[in-house]
């Protein structure tokens, strides 16, 4: 682990996270993840932060993917249309929308350029999802979004942009929220295309 690193961790054990409105007893803890992860990546070094590679990577390609988890939304195209989305989702592809663009759809393109296997995992409602379901209450409690009515098929929020969507020969898996395991095929397929 580089020095500067290690510094910086020990340092933050003992930190008081600013986040949230102060009260008697110091800081309360009962705010958004955006403002944690914000205060959060605001103490990284900055060259922890950065996302910036310097110099070259080699990477014997037999047994890579490319995986592309949670790149659904309306609005990252030319025309910006976002569709019919609550504000929730909105602001998470005006958020994302240059890293997308920037990053993700370059990324992708040296991918397919290599000839790696293309692998999108995203979102869907489950047939098992009902209103008992605890991560169904989750979302409307933290978000106040309801997935058994939001994301019925057809839908604006887990529909994909043109310039990101998956394409001839890519592999699309769809998850119930948790992971890309999670009562999916992924681990299958991984193994299939180790085969190939």
């Amino acid at each position: 682990m580089n020095r500067s690193y290690q510094t910086w961790w020990r340092e933050s054990q003992n930190t008081r996270w600013p986040v949230g409105a102060p009260d008697a007893g110091g800081y309360r803890v009962s705010t958004s993840f955006h403002e944690i992860a914000r205060s959060l990546l605001s103490r990284l070094p900055s060259w922890r932060a950065s996302g910036v590679c310097r110099g070259g990577i080699a990477l014997g390609l037999g047994q890579h993917r490319f995986h592309l988890v949670d790149v659904y939304g309306l609005g990252f195209d030319e025309d910006d249309r976002l569709g019919n989305v609550p504000e929730f989702y909105r602001v998470r592809v005006e958020a994302d929308r240059e890293i997308v663009l920037h990053h993700i759809k370059p990324a992708k393109e040296a991918a397919k350029a290599l000839n790696l296997p293309i692998i999108y995992l995203t979102n869907y409602l489950a047939p098992s999802t009902t209103e008992r379901n605890e991560w169904r209450n989750m979302s409307i409690r933290t978000c106040g979004i309801d997935v058994l009515q939001a994301w019925r098929e057809p839908n604006d929020i887990l529909a994909f942009s043109k310039v990101i969507a998956p394409e001839e020969g890519d592999y699309l898996i769809k998850k119930q929220h948790y992971s890309g395991f999670f009562e999916t095929h992924l681990e299958s397929l991984l193994k299939e295309l180790g085969r190939a």
